[in-house]
């Protein structure tokens, strides 16, 4: 599982270094497989910022992803953070 979070990555670099503009989903499958691998709750929330920063706005599927993600590590308190991320975009 790792190692396929990795590849998305470089798959990632690939297209913006050709010069593709992520969009939503993009952003939402890397942040899919940071959370399906395991331990990678960081990297997502770094994908999260990318994706602020990139104009691509995050839906509930992003949020949802980003909480499933602090489940599976027990970060509690990073879950409260995600939901008031959600109210204050309005989700």
């Amino acid at each position: 599982k790792g190692r396929q979070v990795h590849r998305a990555f470089r798959v990632f670099d690939k297209m913006m270094a050709s010069g593709v503009v992520p969009n939503d989903v993009t952003f939402n499958s890397l942040i899919r497989a940071c959370e399906k691998s395991g331990g990678q709750l960081g990297k997502a929330m770094g994908v999260l910022g990318l994706m602020r920063k990139s104009g691509a706005t995050p839906d509930v599927l992003t949020y949802n992803t980003l909480i499933s993600a602090c489940a599976k590590e027990v970060e509690c308190d990073m879950a409260f953070e995600v939901l008031k991320m959600i109210e204050d975009q309005g989700c």
